[in-house]
C-alpha cells in the first residue's frame, strides 16, 4: 500500500506541477523529521502555521488527511482537535513539496504521535483519496468509521471534498 501511495504522490506532484521534495523510501518516522517548528497558528483540521528560528513562517497543509471545512459539521471540533493537541507546540516536520496553492505538504509528530494519524483515527479528518488511490491513513478511517466516531457518527458523512464542491469555500 506505501508503493501505492508513493507512486500516487509522485503522480499528483506532477499533474499539479508541484516540485516535490525526495520521496521517501518507507513512511517517514519521528525521527525522521527534517526540521523541528512551533504550531503558531491553525486554519482549521489540516492546516497550520509553523515558526523556525528566524525563517519566515510556513504554511503547512498536513498531508494525506481531508479535514471538515469550518462551516461542515464537525469543521470546527476538527481545527480545535489541532488546536488543542499542537497550538503553540513544537513539531518534528517533514515535508512532500508544496500544494497549488503554495503551502507546504507535511508530515506533523507531536510527542512522537503522527498528527494525521491522530485526527484520522479520531473521525475528524478523512483519509486523502486522489483519483481512487488511498492514502497511508486508510486503515484508521476504516476503524473509526467501525466505532461510528467524529464525522462518522453521520448516517452519510459528506467528504471534505464534495462539499467543498457543491457549496464553494466556508469564507470568500
Amino acid at each position: 500500500m506505501l508503493a501505492r501511495w508513493l507512486g500516487l504522490w509522485f503522480a499528483v506532484c506532477v499533474a499539479q506541477g508541484i516540485a516535490c521534495a525526495s520521496e521517501p523510501s518507507s513512511w517517514p518516522r519521528p525521527s525522521q523529521a527534517a526540521y523541528t517548528a512551533k504550531v503558531t497558528r491553525v486554519f482549521d483540521g489540516d492546516t497550520v502555521t509553523l515558526s523556525r528560528d528566524q525563517a519566515p513562517r510556513i504554511k503547512a497543509r498536513i498531508i494525506g488527511i481531508d479535514a471538515p471545512e469550518l462551516c461542515q459539521t464537525l469543521g470546527r471540533e476538527s481545527g480545535q482537535f489541532l488546536k488543542d493537541t499542537i497550538l503553540n507546540a513544537t513539531v518534528g516536520v517533514q515535508p512532500f513539496g508544496r500544494d497549488k496553492y503554495g503551502r507546504e505538504l507535511v508530515v506533523l509528530w507531536h510527542q512522537n504521535q503522527d498528527v494525521g494519524a491522530q485526527m484520522v483515527e479520531q473521525g475528524l479528518a478523512w483519509a486523502y483519496v486522489w483519483k481512487g488511490q488511498p492514502s497511508v491513513y486508510i486503515a484508521l478511517e476504516q476503524k473509526a468509521r467501525q466505532a461510528n466516531r467524529g464525522v462518522f457518527k453521520a448516517e452519510a458523512p459528506e467528504h471534505p471534498r464534495a462539499f467543498r464542491k457543491r457549496h464553494g469555500p466556508c469564507f470568500r
